[in-house]
């Protein structure tokens, strides 16, 4: 008798809190859920008796229902599934949202029962997103920075580039006073055309 009324004190206290809990909790068994309670009907939109009379499969994200199957069989068999994880849910109206799911099992009634615990955490997730697309926006702009500042270098260094050239060929036209001024034109054409050259490959080993 003493044991009965603890049993059945734990039970009041178990249901106590998680009927005040703003966490989602449910009990499954092989048969399907033993307890949900209202935090659950409340994410979900779904009533207490739609939720016990449908497989909660369904309430699953088609892309995640594999992986929480075999977490639910590995959890039941040797408790080797992770006891924790993110997973979405469908509610009544559609809208995806993500629960941080905390699993571990019991025996209840001389059955293996597993207990889930699940916060919303669809409002940091899709933070997380607006975050990362923000910093895809940052190395956009960066990238875009650095062309402009790239074409603007390179529109800087091949004017110097040409003008040198035009100098040269200004003075070749002109008629150099000696061989040595000739080779001296020419060489500085070279290095022109070869400085012209090694701006190029910069440019390519950027892109």
């Amino acid at each position: 008798a003493h044991a009965r009324r603890q049993l059945e004190d734990s039970e009041r206290k178990f249901r106590l809190l998680a009927e005040s809990s703003h966490a989602m909790i449910a009990l499954l068994q092989d048969e399907g859920a033993v307890y949900l309670n209202p935090a659950l009907m409340r994410l979900t939109g779904y009533s207490h008796d739609a939720l016990m009379q449908t497989s909660l499969w369904d309430l699953l994200h088609p892309d995640d229902r594999d992986m929480i199957r075999s977490y639910r069989g590995r959890c039941l068999r040797d408790q080797t599934a992770p006891s924790s994880y993110e997973t979405r849910i469908l509610t009544k109206s559609g809208e995806t949202r993500w629960l941080d799911i905390r699993a571990s099992t019991f025996e209840l009634g001389g059955k293996q029962t597993i207990l889930v615990t699940g916060l919303d955490i669809t409002e940091r997730k899709r933070a997380e997103e607006q975050l990362r697309e923000m910093e895809a926006h940052l190395r956009q702009a960066q990238k875009v920075e650095a062309i402009d500042t790239l074409e603007g270098g390179i529109s800087h260094d091949f004017n110097n580039i040409l003008m040198a050239i035009m100098g040269y060929s200004s003075m070749l036209s002109g008629g150099a006073e000696n061989q040595s001024d000739l080779l001296a034109d020419i060489e500085g054409i070279n290095h022109s055309v070869e400085r012209a050259s090694v701006l190029t490959r910069k440019l390519l080993a950027f892109g």
